[in-house]
């Protein structure tokens, strides 16, 4: 679906880029054990935020009936931009209603960088590039601002884009198609998607032993 919609030329929708969310996205850790059972309710989560408690027994999410965890990717996979879920459960053995609401932008905090298919995002937009964030310590020692792009290069083919551009693994980066702010990988996959056509030159810079590296590559 990505290489349809990049060879169209057309941006890429965020529920293709972070597609099936897992409950823990939103909060809900679920019981390996038990059937739509919440083993856990993550803080400062839409969950935590409607109410939802550990051991509370999902019925249904959305007007979706509640056997597995797939059956909540299905719901987070239908919701908009922003939504409000009405959520049915079971507590000690009586009915509660409460409302899951996603703020706008929810999506976007979706950890994909787990799931195989991120190969393939990080080869056509990251030249290759596995990334992870440097510790706030380790940024200090760089003298790095708090709020500056700081990413290790912590897997890289020696045939990859980025590589054969002087890219190496352990090089912290910098900048990358001149945002140089605060990022995630899963933050540079979308910026490279929806702002870097197949073909376009990509412009990074990293520091590698206290010394600033250019290096450029062409999209795919």
């Amino acid at each position: 679906e990505i290489a349809e919609f990049r060879s169209a030329g057309k941006p890429v929708p965020e529920a293709t880029i972070f597609s099936y969310p897992l409950p823990r996205d939103i909060g809900m850790k679920m019981d390996r054990n038990k059937s739509a059972t919440i083993e856990a309710v993550l803080p400062n989560t839409p969950a935590a935020r409607a109410g939802l408690r550990e051991g509370d027994h999902l019925i249904r999410l959305a007007g979706q009936a509640i056997f597995s965890p797939a059956d909540i990717q299905w719901v987070l996979q239908q919701a908009g931009h922003e939504a409000t879920l009405d959520a049915l459960i079971e507590r000690h053995g009586e009915t509660v209603s409460r409302k899951v609401v996603l703020e706008s932008g929810w999506r976007r905090r979706v950890d994909i960088s787990w799931r195989p298919t991120t190969h393939y995002l990080r080869r056509i937009v990251l030249g290759g590039m596995n990334l992870e964030p440097l510790r706030a310590r380790a940024k200090e020692e760089l003298r790095l601002k708090p709020g500056a792009m700081a990413l290790r290069v912590v897997r890289l083919f020696n045939r990859s884009p980025a590589y054969r551009a002087g890219v190496r693994r352990g090089d912290v980066l910098i900048a990358y198609a001149g945002h140089r702010k605060t990022a995630t990988e899963s933050d540079l996959l979308v910026l490279g998607l929806n702002k870097i056509p197949p073909g376009d030159t990509v412009h990074v810079t990293v520091i590698r032993k206290g010394h600033r590296v250019d290096a450029h590559w062409r999209a795919e």
